[in-house]
């Protein structure tokens, strides 16, 4: 006669269930605690954003349009908050430091390459910026806002203006 391998019959499945239970509770609790970092992170970024801003708007006070670009691209290799968020500011510290004083007659002295697509090409090479290292991204992107903020300051004198992006 062979022995026979004891059968449970508890059908509820306890051994399983408690195992689901843990690795339930251990996702659960991951999940939290990196909501929590990237939160506090993203907060940290958002109040980096904010002294930039104000940081940006004194320097413009005294700061040419060209020294503008000059601070963008000093101080996006160095900003502190999230990869993302720094790439998405650069408009808004663009604009903080020309919105530092009254650009009506910088702007209208750039009437002829507001609008254009080679506007600030030249300029970013003159600062040795050619695809390298994404700053040729920051420095179009700085330029880009500029040409928006001349038309958004003047919108009479570049109304015949059509910005890329679905710009005004």
């Amino acid at each position: 006669m062979q022995p026979q391998v004891p059968v449970s019959n508890d059908e509820s499945g306890a051994g399983r269930s408690s195992g689901l239970i843990v690795l339930a509770a251990f996702v659960v609790l991951i999940w939290v605690v990196m909501g929590y970092g990237s939160t506090a992170k993203y907060f940290e970024s958002e109040d980096h954003i904010g002294l930039t801003l104000a940081h940006m708007q004194e320097a413009g006070a005294t700061a040419t349009v060209e020294q503008c670009v000059d601070e963008v691209l000093e101080w996006r290799p160095n900003c502190m908050a999230l990869v993302g968020l720094c790439d998405a500011s650069i408009d808004r510290v663009m604009s903080a430091c020309l919105a530092g004083q009254d650009r009506t007659e910088e702007c209208l002295g750039l009437r002829d390459k507001i609008g254009h697509t080679g506007m600030g090409v030249k300029e970013c090479r003159e600062r040795g910026i050619e695809r390298r290292e994404g700053q040729d991204k920051e420095c179009a992107g700085s330029y880009g806002q500029l040409s928006a903020y001349c038309k958004e300051l003047l919108p009479e004198a570049f109304a015949h203006v059509r910005l890329q992006g679905g710009g005004r």
